[in-house]
């Protein structure tokens, strides 16, 4: 459905994680939470939208404070994944940042990546997608409508206790990105060493 694309977010399940979805919850029209058992532990999942570069400060303030809030109510032991459009670019990890930043982030840091660096520290959340090096077609994940500019805007963000059980992240282009009517945007798939138990 073609609507303003200001926001909106959801969860597509395959009839495995139906039934394991424990629950469900749309936080807001920019956050959504699933929940789901798993053979060792639950997992939460949220999937977010941030708001754009032209968005006020007071949009991106209510967006991490309902992100931050959801978060907090997570149980401990849950494995938890944030993955979304976050509207930001992190590059790479730099002098002052801890490990919840690869060597591998695209382009340079802007305001809203230093803002998401932040998040992730202060919510002890690794950056998935920073910390394997690919070609810059598998971690560019936004491309323009004319193909003239490109960007890493989407992550996938784990607690950082898992770090080591993450294999790969990256991004893959599907048949319809950059297409009219198609999205602008990639898909980003996390790959998990299969010992860890989900």
């Amino acid at each position: 459905m073609h609507g303003s694309g200001s926001a909106g977010v959801g969860f597509l399940l395959n009839i495995q994680a139906q039934k394991a979805l424990i629950e469900w919850e749309p936080v807001s029209s920019r956050l959504a939470k699933a929940r789901f058992r798993s053979k060792q532990f639950n997992v939460t999942v949220f999937a977010v939208y941030a708001p754009t570069r032209v968005s006020s400060e007071q949009a991106i303030d209510t967006f991490y404070a309902e992100l931050n809030e959801a978060v907090k109510k997570t149980p401990k032991r849950d494995l938890l994944i944030i993955g979304g459009d976050l509207n930001a670019h992190v590059g790479s990890r730099q002098a002052n940042d801890d490990r919840s930043l690869g060597i591998h982030g695209y382009g340079e840091r802007c305001e809203r990546g230093t803002r998401l660096v932040q998040f992730a520290q202060a919510n002890n959340l690794v950056i998935a997608n920073t910390l394997f090096r690919h070609k810059p077609s598998h971690v560019i994940t936004w491309r323009s409508r004319d193909g003239r500019t490109s960007s890493q805007l989407d992550y996938l963000l784990v607690s950082s206790r898992w770090r080591s059980s993450i294999q790969n992240c990256r991004a893959y282009r599907g048949p319809d990105t950059g297409s009219k009517g198609g999205s602008d945007h990639t898909l980003v798939k996390m790959s998990e060493d299969q010992a860890s138990g989900s």
